[in-house]
């Protein structure tokens, strides 16, 4: 039998989405509604937080990496916000 927990938990918004990995293993979530990436470490802690700028909607939806940012949908006002990152994103499983 496997053992299921809760990995994460989030405050505000309606909450997590969209799911990207870097190749350290933290956890990038799309934090739904409160227009933030939220990033986790392997373990589960909170490493830090990416906000949108404060005139982008609050809507993340979608992630993924790609040639050094973090590529972030936001459903709300139809906006794709690219961010430069440092670490370097997990290729997708259907892309490997």
């Amino acid at each position: 039998m496997k053992h299921r927990f809760v990995f994460g938990q989030f405050e505000g918004g309606i909450g997590p989405d969209g799911l990207a990995v870097d190749t350290e293993g933290n956890l990038y979530v799309a934090h739904f509604q409160a227009g933030e990436v939220v990033v986790l470490d392997a373990n589960g802690f909170k490493y830090g937080t990416i906000r949108l700028p404060e005139d982008a909607g609050t809507f993340t939806t979608n992630l993924t990496f790609h040639n050094g940012y973090l590529y972030v949908t936001e459903s709300l006002k139809n906006e794709v916000w690219r961010i430069k990152v440092k670490k370097k994103g997990l290729q997708p499983y259907g892309l490997q």
